[in-house]
């Protein structure tokens, strides 16, 4: 009996973890699409004057 338990709680416990993760993972932004920010927010930012 207390095997059956420890058998659920791992399977069910598991899967609640590795969806928690694909959600985080999924809600991540990506590493290519904040470089491109970064590029355009440092070429905007070259754009003023000197003085």
């Amino acid at each position: 009996m207390n095997t059956i338990f420890l058998m659920e709680f791992l399977l069910f416990d598991g899967a609640a973890l590795a969806w928690a993760g694909w959600e985080l993972w999924s809600v991540r932004p990506s590493r290519d699409e904040g470089a491109k920010e970064r590029d355009a927010e440092s070429k905007e930012s070259a754009r003023h004057s000197e003085r």
